[in-house]
Protein backbone atom coordinates (compact mmCIF):
# COMPACT_ATOMS: atom_id res chain seq x y z
CA UNK A 1 0.00 0.00 0.00
CA UNK A 2 2.78 2.44 0.96
CA UNK A 3 4.72 1.65 -2.21
CA UNK A 4 1.60 2.28 -4.33
CA UNK A 5 1.13 5.74 -2.75
CA UNK A 6 4.78 6.61 -3.41
CA UNK A 7 4.45 5.56 -7.07
CA UNK A 8 1.25 7.64 -7.41
CA UNK A 9 2.95 10.72 -5.91
CA UNK A 10 5.82 10.33 -8.38
CA UNK A 11 3.76 9.78 -11.54
CA UNK A 12 1.55 12.79 -10.69
CA UNK A 13 4.60 14.91 -11.54
CA UNK A 14 4.19 14.02 -15.24
CA UNK A 15 0.86 15.83 -16.00
CA UNK A 16 1.83 18.65 -13.62
CA UNK A 17 5.10 19.21 -15.49
CA UNK A 18 3.40 19.14 -18.92
CA UNK A 19 0.66 21.57 -17.80
CA UNK A 20 3.23 23.88 -16.16
CA UNK A 21 5.12 24.21 -19.47
CA UNK A 22 1.84 25.24 -21.08
CA UNK A 23 1.28 28.12 -18.66
CA UNK A 24 -0.82 26.32 -16.01
CA UNK A 25 -0.32 26.10 -12.24
CA UNK A 26 2.07 23.25 -11.32
CA UNK A 27 0.57 22.84 -7.82
CA UNK A 28 -3.06 22.59 -8.93
CA UNK A 29 -2.22 20.11 -11.69
CA UNK A 30 -0.13 18.04 -9.26
CA UNK A 31 -3.14 17.64 -6.96
CA UNK A 32 -5.27 16.89 -10.06
CA UNK A 33 -2.73 14.20 -11.08
CA UNK A 34 -2.72 12.59 -7.62
CA UNK A 35 -6.55 12.38 -7.57
CA UNK A 36 -7.19 11.41 -11.22
CA UNK A 37 -3.85 10.55 -12.76
CA UNK A 38 -4.83 9.04 -16.11
CA UNK A 39 -7.46 11.76 -16.74
CA UNK A 40 -4.96 14.52 -15.81
CA UNK A 41 -2.33 13.00 -18.10
CA UNK A 42 -4.64 12.94 -21.14
CA UNK A 43 -5.96 16.42 -20.30
CA UNK A 44 -2.43 17.86 -20.05
CA UNK A 45 -1.45 16.40 -23.44
CA UNK A 46 -4.38 17.98 -25.29
CA UNK A 47 -4.16 21.26 -23.37
CA UNK A 48 -3.40 24.32 -25.58
CA UNK A 49 -0.09 26.09 -24.93
CA UNK A 50 -1.12 29.42 -23.37
CA UNK A 51 2.46 30.64 -23.02
CA UNK A 52 2.94 30.28 -26.79
CA UNK A 53 -0.35 32.09 -27.45
CA UNK A 54 0.76 34.94 -25.21
CA UNK A 55 3.99 35.25 -27.18
CA UNK A 56 2.06 35.31 -30.44
CA UNK A 57 -0.34 37.93 -29.08
CA UNK A 58 2.50 40.16 -27.94
CA UNK A 59 4.07 39.87 -31.38
CA UNK A 60 0.78 40.79 -33.04
CA UNK A 61 0.33 43.78 -30.77
CA UNK A 62 3.73 45.17 -31.72
CA UNK A 63 2.51 45.95 -35.26
CA UNK A 64 -0.14 48.63 -35.83
CA UNK A 65 -2.16 48.24 -39.03
CA UNK A 66 -2.41 51.06 -41.54
CA UNK A 67 -5.27 53.42 -40.71
CA UNK A 68 -6.58 55.92 -43.28
CA UNK A 69 -6.51 59.57 -42.21
CA UNK A 70 -9.94 61.10 -41.65
CA UNK A 71 -10.74 64.79 -41.92
CA UNK A 72 -11.46 66.59 -38.65
CA UNK A 73 -12.34 70.27 -38.06
CA UNK A 74 -11.20 72.15 -34.95
CA UNK A 75 -13.75 74.26 -33.12
CA UNK A 76 -12.85 77.70 -31.70
CA UNK A 77 -15.07 78.54 -28.74
CA UNK A 78 -15.61 82.22 -28.50
CA UNK A 79 -18.11 84.75 -27.18
CA UNK A 80 -17.29 87.24 -29.97
CA UNK A 81 -19.81 89.38 -31.67
CA UNK A 82 -17.10 90.86 -33.93
CA UNK A 83 -13.90 88.91 -34.67
CA UNK A 84 -10.89 91.04 -35.42
CA UNK A 85 -9.45 90.61 -38.94
CA UNK A 86 -6.21 92.40 -38.15
CA UNK A 87 -3.54 91.58 -35.56
CA UNK A 88 -0.92 93.79 -33.92
CA UNK A 89 2.19 91.64 -34.18
CA UNK A 90 4.05 93.89 -31.69
CA UNK A 91 1.36 93.54 -29.02
CA UNK A 92 2.06 91.55 -25.89
CA UNK A 93 -1.72 91.16 -25.47
CA UNK A 94 -3.66 90.58 -28.67
CA UNK A 95 -7.31 91.58 -28.97
CA UNK A 96 -8.96 88.65 -30.69
CA UNK A 97 -12.56 89.94 -30.60
CA UNK A 98 -14.70 92.67 -29.07
CA UNK A 99 -18.34 93.14 -28.30
CA UNK A 100 -20.27 96.32 -27.59
CA UNK A 101 -23.36 95.94 -25.40
CA UNK A 102 -26.01 98.42 -24.35
CA UNK A 103 -28.14 98.05 -21.25
CA UNK A 104 -31.68 99.28 -20.56
CA UNK A 105 -30.32 102.60 -19.32
CA UNK A 106 -28.64 103.28 -22.68
CA UNK A 107 -25.18 102.78 -21.16
CA UNK A 108 -22.57 101.37 -23.59
CA UNK A 109 -20.12 98.67 -22.51
CA UNK A 110 -17.16 96.98 -24.17
CA UNK A 111 -16.28 93.29 -23.74
CA UNK A 112 -12.91 91.94 -24.92
CA UNK A 113 -11.45 88.50 -25.77
CA UNK A 114 -7.65 88.60 -25.61
CA UNK A 115 -4.53 86.43 -25.86
CA UNK A 116 -1.63 86.94 -23.45
CA UNK A 117 1.47 86.17 -25.57
CA UNK A 118 3.92 86.68 -22.70
CA UNK A 119 5.19 84.05 -20.26
CA UNK A 120 3.87 85.91 -17.18
CA UNK A 121 0.50 86.66 -15.61
CA UNK A 122 -0.92 90.13 -16.48
CA UNK A 123 -3.10 91.98 -13.95
CA UNK A 124 -3.91 95.35 -15.65
CA UNK A 125 -4.13 96.95 -19.14
CA UNK A 126 -3.88 100.59 -20.25
CA UNK A 127 -5.71 100.95 -23.59
CA UNK A 128 -5.89 103.78 -26.14
CA UNK A 129 -9.18 103.54 -28.04
CA UNK A 130 -10.92 105.27 -30.94
CA UNK A 131 -14.71 105.00 -31.31
CA UNK A 132 -16.90 105.08 -34.42
CA UNK A 133 -20.61 105.18 -35.06
CA UNK A 134 -22.46 102.82 -37.36
CA UNK A 135 -21.37 104.85 -40.43
CA UNK A 136 -17.70 104.66 -39.48
CA UNK A 137 -17.61 108.29 -38.44
CA UNK A 138 -15.29 109.01 -35.50
CA UNK A 139 -17.03 109.75 -32.21
CA UNK A 140 -15.14 112.59 -30.52
CA UNK A 141 -14.49 112.49 -26.80
CA UNK A 142 -13.60 115.95 -25.41
CA UNK A 143 -13.02 117.02 -29.03
CA UNK A 144 -10.45 114.23 -29.46
CA UNK A 145 -10.68 111.02 -31.48
CA UNK A 146 -8.66 108.98 -28.97
CA UNK A 147 -9.59 108.24 -25.37
CA UNK A 148 -7.99 106.16 -22.60
CA UNK A 149 -9.43 103.03 -20.98
CA UNK A 150 -7.97 101.45 -17.82
CA UNK A 151 -8.77 97.75 -17.08
CA UNK A 152 -7.62 96.45 -13.68
CA UNK A 153 -8.00 93.46 -11.32
CA UNK A 154 -7.29 90.97 -14.07
CA UNK A 155 -5.55 87.60 -14.15
CA UNK A 156 -4.57 86.90 -17.74
CA UNK A 157 -2.67 83.58 -17.92
CA UNK A 158 0.25 83.08 -20.34
CA UNK A 159 -0.46 81.79 -23.87
CA UNK A 160 -4.19 81.40 -23.27
CA UNK A 161 -7.30 82.90 -24.87
CA UNK A 162 -9.47 84.56 -22.21
CA UNK A 163 -12.55 86.76 -22.04
CA UNK A 164 -11.98 89.76 -19.78
CA UNK A 165 -14.71 89.44 -17.13
CA UNK A 166 -14.83 93.22 -16.52
CA UNK A 167 -17.32 95.21 -18.60
CA UNK A 168 -15.54 98.37 -19.81
CA UNK A 169 -17.75 101.46 -19.76
CA UNK A 170 -17.49 103.57 -22.94
CA UNK A 171 -17.71 107.38 -22.66
CA UNK A 172 -20.27 107.95 -25.44
CA UNK A 173 -23.48 106.02 -26.19
CA UNK A 174 -23.06 106.56 -29.95
CA UNK A 175 -20.04 104.33 -30.20
CA UNK A 176 -20.78 101.16 -32.20
CA UNK A 177 -17.32 100.23 -33.48
CA UNK A 178 -13.91 100.60 -31.93
CA UNK A 179 -10.18 100.49 -32.62
CA UNK A 180 -7.90 99.51 -29.73
CA UNK A 181 -4.21 99.90 -28.94
CA UNK A 182 -2.75 98.52 -25.69
CA UNK A 183 0.00 100.95 -24.67
CA UNK A 184 0.94 99.56 -21.22
CA UNK A 185 0.63 96.30 -19.31
CA UNK A 186 1.11 95.51 -15.60
CA UNK A 187 2.43 92.10 -14.54
CA UNK A 188 1.58 90.11 -11.43
CA UNK A 189 4.96 90.97 -9.86
CA UNK A 190 4.18 94.72 -10.24
CA UNK A 191 6.40 95.31 -13.28
CA UNK A 192 4.98 97.82 -15.83
CA UNK A 193 5.92 97.62 -19.51
CA UNK A 194 5.23 100.23 -22.22
CA UNK A 195 4.59 98.76 -25.65
CA UNK A 196 5.79 100.03 -29.05
CA UNK A 197 3.54 101.47 -31.72
CA UNK A 198 1.23 98.82 -33.22
CA UNK A 199 2.02 97.02 -36.45
CA UNK A 200 -1.21 95.58 -37.85
CA UNK A 201 -1.41 92.77 -40.39
CA UNK A 202 -4.50 91.21 -41.93
CA UNK A 203 -5.22 87.67 -40.68
CA UNK A 204 -7.08 86.46 -43.76
CA UNK A 205 -5.55 83.18 -45.05
CA UNK A 206 -6.41 81.00 -47.99
CA UNK A 207 -8.17 77.83 -46.93
CA UNK A 208 -6.26 74.66 -47.66
CA UNK A 209 -7.50 72.43 -50.51
CA UNK A 210 -9.47 69.49 -49.16
CA UNK A 211 -7.03 66.90 -50.49
CA UNK A 212 -4.27 68.26 -48.22
CA UNK A 213 -6.27 68.67 -45.01
CA UNK A 214 -6.25 65.00 -43.81
CA UNK A 215 -2.47 64.85 -44.19
CA UNK A 216 -1.86 68.28 -42.66
CA UNK A 217 -3.92 67.18 -39.69
CA UNK A 218 -1.38 64.45 -39.05
CA UNK A 219 0.93 67.33 -38.07
CA UNK A 220 -1.76 69.51 -36.45
CA UNK A 221 -5.36 68.44 -35.87
CA UNK A 222 -6.49 72.09 -36.23
CA UNK A 223 -4.95 72.49 -39.69
CA UNK A 224 -7.19 74.14 -42.32
CA UNK A 225 -5.16 77.04 -43.84
CA UNK A 226 -2.06 77.33 -46.00
CA UNK A 227 0.90 78.56 -43.98
CA UNK A 228 2.05 82.15 -44.74
CA UNK A 229 5.70 83.09 -44.09
CA UNK A 230 6.61 86.81 -43.98
CA UNK A 231 9.78 88.58 -42.87
CA UNK A 232 8.39 89.78 -39.54
CA UNK A 233 5.69 87.19 -38.83
CA UNK A 234 4.15 83.89 -39.98
CA UNK A 235 0.66 82.47 -39.90
CA UNK A 236 0.26 78.88 -38.82
CA UNK A 237 -1.85 76.24 -40.59
CA UNK A 238 -4.31 76.64 -37.69
CA UNK A 239 -4.74 80.36 -38.59
CA UNK A 240 -2.79 81.89 -35.67
CA UNK A 241 -0.36 84.79 -36.27
CA UNK A 242 3.07 84.21 -34.70
CA UNK A 243 6.44 85.91 -34.42
CA UNK A 244 8.29 83.15 -32.58
CA UNK A 245 9.41 79.68 -33.67
CA UNK A 246 6.39 77.86 -32.23
CA UNK A 247 2.68 78.62 -32.73
CA UNK A 248 0.93 80.12 -29.66
CA UNK A 249 -2.27 78.26 -30.38
CA UNK A 250 -1.42 74.73 -31.52
CA UNK A 251 2.29 74.46 -30.57
CA UNK A 252 3.26 73.52 -34.14
CA UNK A 253 6.77 74.58 -35.05
CA UNK A 254 7.33 77.02 -37.92
CA UNK A 255 9.36 74.44 -39.83
CA UNK A 256 6.60 71.84 -39.59
CA UNK A 257 3.96 74.35 -40.66
CA UNK A 258 6.08 75.30 -43.69
CA UNK A 259 5.51 71.87 -45.14
CA UNK A 260 1.96 72.96 -45.90
CA UNK A 261 2.57 76.37 -47.36
CA UNK A 262 1.01 76.98 -50.77
CA UNK A 263 4.31 76.20 -52.51
CA UNK A 264 5.25 73.09 -50.42
CA UNK A 265 1.88 71.35 -49.93
CA UNK A 266 2.00 69.14 -53.04
CA UNK A 267 5.58 68.05 -52.37
CA UNK A 268 4.72 67.24 -48.74
CA UNK A 269 1.63 65.29 -49.86
CA UNK A 270 3.66 63.19 -52.31
CA UNK A 271 6.26 62.58 -49.62
CA UNK A 272 3.63 61.43 -47.09
CA UNK A 273 1.91 59.21 -49.69
CA UNK A 274 5.24 57.49 -50.38
CA UNK A 275 5.79 57.08 -46.66
CA UNK A 276 2.29 55.59 -46.28
CA UNK A 277 2.98 53.16 -49.08
CA UNK A 278 6.25 52.12 -47.47
CA UNK A 279 4.53 51.69 -44.09
CA UNK A 280 1.78 49.66 -45.73
CA UNK A 281 4.32 47.39 -47.40
CA UNK A 282 6.23 47.07 -44.13
CA UNK A 283 3.00 46.21 -42.33
CA UNK A 284 2.09 43.57 -44.92
CA UNK A 285 5.62 42.18 -44.69
CA UNK A 286 5.32 41.90 -40.92
CA UNK A 287 1.90 40.28 -41.25
CA UNK A 288 3.38 37.70 -43.58
CA UNK A 289 6.29 37.11 -41.20
CA UNK A 290 3.82 36.64 -38.35
CA UNK A 291 1.79 34.18 -40.44
CA UNK A 292 4.92 32.18 -41.28
CA UNK A 293 5.98 32.26 -37.62
CA UNK A 294 2.52 31.10 -36.48
CA UNK A 295 2.59 28.20 -38.92
CA UNK A 296 6.09 27.34 -37.72
CA UNK A 297 4.94 27.50 -34.09
CA UNK A 298 1.91 25.32 -34.86
CA UNK A 299 4.12 22.70 -36.49
CA UNK A 300 6.51 22.82 -33.54
CA UNK A 301 3.55 22.47 -31.18
CA UNK A 302 2.27 19.45 -33.08
CA UNK A 303 5.73 17.87 -32.95
CA UNK A 304 5.93 18.74 -29.27
CA UNK A 305 2.53 17.15 -28.60
CA UNK A 306 3.55 13.99 -30.43
CA UNK A 307 6.81 13.94 -28.53
CA UNK A 308 5.01 14.47 -25.22
CA UNK A 309 2.53 11.76 -26.17
CA UNK A 310 5.35 9.29 -26.90
CA UNK A 311 7.09 10.29 -23.64
CA UNK A 312 3.83 9.87 -21.73
CA UNK A 313 3.21 6.44 -23.24
CA UNK A 314 6.77 5.39 -22.43
CA UNK A 315 6.35 6.78 -18.92
CA UNK A 316 3.09 4.87 -18.46
CA UNK A 317 4.71 1.68 -19.68
CA UNK A 318 7.71 2.24 -17.40
CA UNK A 319 5.44 2.98 -14.44
CA UNK A 320 3.27 -0.05 -15.08
CA UNK A 321 6.34 -2.24 -15.47
CA UNK A 322 7.86 -0.73 -12.33
CA UNK A 323 4.63 -1.32 -10.41
CA UNK A 324 4.50 -4.90 -11.67
CA UNK A 325 8.14 -5.49 -10.77
CA UNK A 326 7.53 -3.91 -7.39
CA UNK A 327 4.58 -6.22 -6.78
CA UNK A 328 6.66 -9.20 -7.91
CA UNK A 329 9.44 -8.10 -5.58
CA UNK A 330 7.02 -7.69 -2.69
CA UNK A 331 5.47 -11.07 -3.44
CA UNK A 332 8.86 -12.79 -3.61
CA UNK A 333 9.99 -10.96 -0.47
CA UNK A 334 6.87 -12.13 1.36
CA UNK A 335 7.50 -15.70 0.19
CA UNK A 336 11.07 -15.49 1.49
CA UNK A 337 9.90 -14.22 4.89
CA UNK A 338 7.16 -16.90 5.09
CA UNK A 339 9.60 -19.68 4.24
CA UNK A 340 12.13 -18.35 6.77
CA UNK A 341 9.44 -18.33 9.45
CA UNK A 342 8.38 -21.87 8.49
CA UNK A 343 11.99 -23.08 8.56
CA UNK A 344 12.23 -21.69 12.10
CA UNK A 345 8.84 -23.26 12.94
CA UNK A 346 7.38 -19.82 13.57
CA UNK A 347 4.02 -20.90 12.18
CA UNK A 348 2.01 -18.06 13.68
CA UNK A 349 4.29 -15.43 12.14
CA UNK A 350 4.19 -17.19 8.76
CA UNK A 351 0.38 -17.22 8.88
CA UNK A 352 0.31 -13.52 9.72
CA UNK A 353 2.55 -12.68 6.75
CA UNK A 354 0.37 -14.74 4.43
CA UNK A 355 -2.91 -13.25 5.74
CA UNK A 356 -1.76 -9.64 5.38
CA UNK A 357 -0.49 -10.11 1.82
CA UNK A 358 -2.56 -8.85 -1.16
CA UNK A 359 -1.75 -12.23 -2.78
CA UNK A 360 -3.36 -14.22 0.02
CA UNK A 361 -5.18 -16.74 -2.19
CA UNK A 362 -2.06 -17.48 -4.23
CA UNK A 363 0.05 -17.89 -1.10
CA UNK A 364 -2.63 -19.99 0.58
CA UNK A 365 -2.66 -22.38 -2.37
CA UNK A 366 1.09 -22.75 -1.94
CA UNK A 367 1.52 -22.85 1.86
CA UNK A 368 -2.01 -23.10 3.23
CA UNK A 369 -2.10 -26.83 3.89
CA UNK A 370 1.18 -26.89 5.80
CA UNK A 371 0.42 -23.74 7.78
CA UNK A 372 -3.15 -24.77 8.55
CA UNK A 373 -2.08 -28.10 10.03
CA UNK A 374 0.61 -26.59 12.25
CA UNK A 375 -1.26 -23.42 13.33
CA UNK A 376 -4.44 -25.46 13.77
CA UNK A 377 -2.55 -27.82 16.02
CA UNK A 378 -1.60 -25.00 18.41
CA UNK A 379 -5.08 -23.47 18.23
CA UNK A 380 -6.63 -26.78 19.26
CA UNK A 381 -3.95 -27.45 21.87
CA UNK A 382 -4.57 -24.16 23.64
CA UNK A 383 -8.26 -23.90 22.77
CA UNK A 384 -9.59 -25.50 25.93
CA UNK A 385 -6.89 -24.14 28.24
CA UNK A 386 -7.38 -21.48 30.88
CA UNK A 387 -4.85 -18.81 31.75
CA UNK A 388 -2.38 -19.97 34.36
CA UNK A 389 -2.74 -17.93 37.55
CA UNK A 390 0.31 -16.89 39.61
CA UNK A 391 0.45 -15.00 42.88
CA UNK A 392 3.99 -13.65 42.82
CA UNK A 393 5.89 -11.46 40.37
CA UNK A 394 8.68 -14.00 40.52
CA UNK A 395 6.44 -16.43 38.65
CA UNK A 396 5.96 -14.00 35.73
CA UNK A 397 8.41 -15.66 33.36
CA UNK A 398 7.99 -17.03 29.86
CA UNK A 399 8.15 -20.75 30.51
CA UNK A 400 5.77 -22.94 32.50
CA UNK A 401 2.56 -21.48 31.06
CA UNK A 402 -0.66 -22.83 29.58
CA UNK A 403 -0.89 -20.43 26.62
CA UNK A 404 2.04 -19.02 24.59
CA UNK A 405 1.98 -17.84 20.99
CA UNK A 406 4.46 -16.13 18.65
CA UNK A 407 7.02 -15.28 21.35
CA UNK A 408 4.58 -14.21 24.08
CA UNK A 409 3.26 -16.20 27.04
CA UNK A 410 0.07 -15.18 28.87
CA UNK A 411 -0.54 -15.48 32.62
CA UNK A 412 -2.95 -14.10 35.21
CA UNK A 413 -1.24 -12.29 38.08
CA UNK A 414 -3.61 -12.22 41.08
CA UNK A 415 -3.21 -9.88 44.05
CA UNK A 416 -5.36 -9.23 47.13
CA UNK A 417 -6.64 -5.69 47.76
CA UNK A 418 -7.66 -5.96 51.43
CA UNK A 419 -11.41 -5.90 51.90
CA UNK A 420 -12.03 -4.59 48.37
CA UNK A 421 -11.45 -7.89 46.70
CA UNK A 422 -9.03 -9.34 44.18
CA UNK A 423 -7.18 -7.78 41.22
CA UNK A 424 -6.46 -10.11 38.32
CA UNK A 425 -4.04 -8.75 35.74
CA UNK A 426 -3.53 -10.45 32.36
CA UNK A 427 0.18 -10.22 31.55
CA UNK A 428 2.03 -10.84 28.27
CA UNK A 429 5.57 -12.12 28.92
CA UNK A 430 8.23 -12.18 26.22
CA UNK A 431 11.07 -14.70 25.89
CA UNK A 432 13.34 -12.40 27.94
CA UNK A 433 10.87 -12.65 30.85
CA UNK A 434 9.75 -9.04 30.52
CA UNK A 435 6.15 -8.74 31.64
CA UNK A 436 3.58 -6.28 30.21
CA UNK A 437 0.15 -5.67 31.72
CA UNK A 438 -2.46 -5.87 28.97
CA UNK A 439 -5.75 -6.19 30.86
CA UNK A 440 -6.92 -5.75 34.47
CA UNK A 441 -9.96 -7.40 36.06
CA UNK A 442 -11.37 -6.35 39.44
CA UNK A 443 -13.25 -9.00 41.42
CA UNK A 444 -15.06 -7.44 44.39
CA UNK A 445 -15.25 -9.28 47.68
CA UNK A 446 -19.05 -9.34 47.64
CA UNK A 447 -19.32 -10.91 44.16
CA UNK A 448 -21.07 -14.30 44.44
CA UNK A 449 -20.72 -15.46 40.83
CA UNK A 450 -17.70 -16.86 39.04
CA UNK A 451 -16.10 -13.92 37.24
CA UNK A 452 -12.78 -14.97 35.70
CA UNK A 453 -10.97 -13.78 32.58
CA UNK A 454 -11.43 -16.56 30.03
CA UNK A 455 -9.39 -17.32 26.93
CA UNK A 456 -11.33 -17.57 23.64
CA UNK A 457 -8.61 -17.80 20.98
CA UNK A 458 -5.39 -16.28 19.66
CA UNK A 459 -4.73 -15.00 16.11
CA UNK A 460 -2.10 -12.83 14.43
CA UNK A 461 -0.78 -11.41 17.74
CA UNK A 462 -4.32 -10.69 19.00
CA UNK A 463 -5.70 -12.59 21.96
CA UNK A 464 -9.49 -12.74 22.31
CA UNK A 465 -10.77 -12.89 25.91
CA UNK A 466 -14.08 -12.94 27.75
CA UNK A 467 -14.65 -11.06 31.01
CA UNK A 468 -18.12 -12.00 32.18
CA UNK A 469 -20.35 -10.13 29.68
CA UNK A 470 -17.53 -8.31 27.88
CA UNK A 471 -15.39 -9.51 25.02
CA UNK A 472 -12.06 -7.89 24.10
CA UNK A 473 -9.33 -8.27 21.48
CA UNK A 474 -5.91 -7.40 22.94
CA UNK A 475 -2.49 -7.08 21.29
CA UNK A 476 0.89 -6.42 22.85
CA UNK A 477 3.99 -5.73 20.74
CA UNK A 478 7.58 -6.45 21.74
CA UNK A 479 7.90 -2.96 23.25
CA UNK A 480 4.92 -3.44 25.51
CA UNK A 481 2.52 -1.17 23.59
CA UNK A 482 -1.02 -2.50 24.05
CA UNK A 483 -3.93 -2.23 21.58
CA UNK A 484 -7.47 -2.98 22.72
CA UNK A 485 -10.70 -3.45 20.73
CA UNK A 486 -13.97 -3.77 22.66
CA UNK A 487 -15.93 -6.38 20.71
CA UNK A 488 -18.94 -5.98 23.02
CA UNK A 489 -19.81 -2.59 21.46
CA UNK A 490 -20.59 -4.32 18.17
CA UNK A 491 -22.32 -7.45 19.47
CA UNK A 492 -25.98 -7.19 20.49
CA UNK A 493 -25.78 -10.60 22.15
CA UNK A 494 -22.48 -11.91 23.51
CA UNK A 495 -23.45 -15.55 23.90
CA UNK A 496 -24.41 -18.37 21.56
CA UNK A 497 -21.86 -17.22 19.02
CA UNK A 498 -19.48 -19.23 16.90
CA UNK A 499 -15.96 -17.72 16.76
CA UNK A 500 -14.20 -18.85 13.57
CA UNK A 501 -10.50 -18.29 12.82
CA UNK A 502 -10.21 -18.06 9.04
CA UNK A 503 -7.28 -19.28 6.96
CA UNK A 504 -5.69 -15.78 6.92
CA UNK A 505 -6.02 -15.36 10.70
CA UNK A 506 -8.97 -12.93 10.61
CA UNK A 507 -11.97 -13.86 12.77
CA UNK A 508 -15.61 -14.29 11.82
CA UNK A 509 -18.24 -14.22 14.59
CA UNK A 510 -21.42 -15.98 13.44
CA UNK A 511 -24.85 -16.07 15.04
CA UNK A 512 -24.88 -19.88 14.77
CA UNK A 513 -23.74 -22.99 16.62
CA UNK A 514 -22.45 -25.06 13.68
CA UNK A 515 -20.75 -24.19 10.43
CA UNK A 516 -23.45 -25.76 8.27
CA UNK A 517 -26.02 -23.40 9.86
CA UNK A 518 -24.33 -20.34 8.36
CA UNK A 519 -26.03 -19.00 5.22
CA UNK A 520 -27.05 -15.72 3.54
CA UNK A 521 -29.45 -14.82 6.39
CA UNK A 522 -26.95 -15.32 9.22
CA UNK A 523 -25.78 -12.26 11.18
CA UNK A 524 -22.01 -12.07 10.76
CA UNK A 525 -19.24 -9.88 12.21
CA UNK A 526 -15.66 -9.67 10.95
CA UNK A 527 -12.52 -8.83 12.92
CA UNK A 528 -9.69 -7.60 10.66
CA UNK A 529 -6.47 -8.29 12.54
CA UNK A 530 -4.36 -6.01 10.32
CA UNK A 531 -6.62 -2.95 10.77
CA UNK A 532 -7.82 -3.83 14.26
CA UNK A 533 -11.45 -3.25 13.20
CA UNK A 534 -14.60 -5.18 14.11
CA UNK A 535 -17.45 -4.61 11.64
CA UNK A 536 -20.48 -6.27 10.11
CA UNK A 537 -19.99 -8.44 7.06
CA UNK A 538 -22.06 -10.64 4.78
CA UNK A 539 -22.04 -14.19 3.53
CA UNK A 540 -21.43 -12.91 -0.01
CA UNK A 541 -18.20 -11.19 1.04
CA UNK A 542 -16.94 -14.28 2.84
CA UNK A 543 -17.87 -16.41 -0.13
CA UNK A 544 -15.92 -14.11 -2.43
CA UNK A 545 -12.81 -14.05 -0.25
CA UNK A 546 -12.66 -17.58 1.17
CA UNK A 547 -14.84 -19.75 -1.11
CA UNK A 548 -16.91 -20.81 1.91
CA UNK A 549 -19.71 -21.99 -0.38
CA UNK A 550 -17.63 -25.01 -1.37
CA UNK A 551 -16.43 -25.93 2.12
CA UNK A 552 -16.07 -24.04 5.38
CA UNK A 553 -13.73 -26.69 6.76
CA UNK A 554 -11.16 -26.07 4.01
CA UNK A 555 -10.81 -22.39 4.76
CA UNK A 556 -10.75 -22.21 8.56
CA UNK A 557 -8.04 -22.93 11.13
CA UNK A 558 -10.03 -23.13 14.32
CA UNK A 559 -13.55 -22.57 15.66
CA UNK A 560 -15.01 -22.18 19.13
CA UNK A 561 -18.62 -21.91 20.21
CA UNK A 562 -19.29 -19.63 23.19
CA UNK A 563 -22.59 -20.41 24.90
Amino acid sequence: MGATIIVLLLIALIPASIASKKGKSFGLWYVYGVCLWIVALIHSLVLPDESQNQNNNSANNSYKPYEPITKTESVINTVNKVKCTSVDINAKVRVQAWDIEKNSEENIYLKLNVLNTTSDVITALSIIAKGFDSFNNPVLINNKENFSVLVQDLRLLPNKYQEIPNKISLPDSNIRKIELYIQQICYEDGKIESLPEPCYIQTCQQKMDIEYIPYAQKINKQAKYYMIDQSNYWQCICGEVNTGKVCFNCKTSKEEAKRFSKDNAQFTLNQMLRQEEEEKKLFEKRQEEQRIQREKNEKQEQVKKKKNGVIAIIAVVVIICTACLLKVYQYNHTIKKIETSMDNEQWDNALKLMGESSKFKKLYNKYGEQLSSNVGYYDKAFGDQDFKTVYSEDDLYYYNTNISRNGLAYKIYETEEDYLGTVKTLCAIDENDRSHDIYTHYEHAYDTYDNDVEYIMWTNDWIIIQDYEDFFALKCDKSGNVSEVDLSDNLSDFYDKLYIKMADGNIVVADAEYLDEIDYDTNLMYFNTKKGSFTETSYERLEDKYDVEESWEDCILYKKYVD
